[in-house]
């Protein structure tokens, strides 16, 4: 029986070092029977060669859910073992149509359908999350409304139910903190199967962003403008920025305090000791001062940007020539 493995995320759990990995090395992949689809597959290497504009064109229905460049991808192609990846599928709106995609895969054969789904504590999902809309998909939202507003997507139990019911035993769940992500994934799909091919030497898309960064980038968002001048800004601010090294989106309770007994149920579902699962739930430190003491400095430095560069474009547009009007005395006779 033919074997799909669907790589679920989460978000910022190494998604991207993975994708690119199997994207990169996709050629000697399908010498050894595997394959991972291009036909469906982002070209945005920053954010990594993954399947999401499946779900996204299914949602904003111009394609159905598994579509038919990705079927006939996979009859011509006729491999073992199909991986498709996309941290999309970790969000609770997305997984109608997973089950439809793993629905369709078995009817063409892949009835060994396999899910991977990386964790990591919750508090700090949060802000990575955060963090990476606002960098990558230009979130306009402070963290906190934010937050609030997607608290399903950081449901562990819920999402792991859902799995659970669709891959029963073949549901594999790591714990992002303990393991390599990408040296992980191969050992599920085969280890030998990677025999000759190297782990990449870093992880892809890692920045080394800070709460203040985000914040910049957050109200370059709102303000419509160009994360190019990040930089300007945040030279701007380094007055304020001396007052303390430590900078933070968070502010005391924004924590979720799940119910008693989601722990140990989450702990049965997902297979790990209660004390594993327990850290996984647990709340991380604040540290530092929230980013909002800068954010009317950022807005000014902003506003000041964008002032230079309207003084700077009208200079570089040449002026038109002016034009000799006739007195009105000349226009009088004219019209008459």
């Amino acid at each position: 029986m033919k074997k799909v493995i669907f790589h679920l995320g989460t978000y910022k759990t190494g998604t991207s070092s993975i994708q690119n990995h199997l994207f990169d090395h996709r050629s000697q992949l399908l010498e050894r029977g595997i394959l991972y689809p291009a036909s469906v597959t982002s070209a945005q290497r920053k954010t990594g060669h993954r399947h999401s504009e499946m779900f996204l064109n299914f949602r904003s229905l111009k394609d159905d859910a598994t579509p038919q460049r990705l079927i006939d991808e996979i009859e011509a192609l006729d491999a073992d073992i199909l991986i498709l990846s996309s941290e999309v599928w970790s969000s609770p709106f997305s997984l109608r149509h997973l089950m439809r995609v793993v629905n369709d895969l078995k009817a063409m054969g892949y009835g060994d359908a396999l899910g991977v789904l990386y964790l990591r504590n919750i508090a700090d999902y949060r802000v990575s999350f955060y963090r990476e809309m606002t960098c990558n998909q230009r979130n306009k939202l402070s963290y906190n409304t934010y937050i609030s507003g997607r608290l399903g997507l950081f449901d562990y139990q819920f999402l792991v139910r859902f799995y659970r019911a669709l891959f029963g035993v073949k549901l594999q769940v790591l714990a992002h903190e303990e393991t390599d992500s990408v040296r992980a994934f191969r050992d599920i799909v085969g280890a030998s199967l990677f025999d000759g091919i190297a782990l990449p030497d870093k992880r892809f898309n890692t920045k080394s962003v800070d709460a203040v960064d985000v914040e910049i980038f957050r109200l370059l968002n709102a303000a419509g403008m160009s994360h190019d001048l990040a930089q300007k800004v945040r030279d701007s601010l380094a007055p304020a920025l001396q007052t303390t090294d430590d900078w933070t989106e968070r502010q005391a309770g924004d924590h979720e305090m799940m119910p008693s007994g989601y722990a140990t149920d989450l702990a049965a579902l997902i297979g790990w000791p209660l004390h594993k699962t327990e850290l996984l739930l647990q709340d991380a430190p604040i540290r530092g001062m929230h980013v909002s003491h800068l954010s009317d400095a950022i807005r000014t430095s902003i506003k000041e940007l964008k002032a230079e560069m309207r003084g700077a474009k009208a200079d570089e547009e040449p002026k038109a020539p002016k034009r000799d009007r006739p007195s009105k005395l000349t226009r009088w006779f004219k019209w008459t």
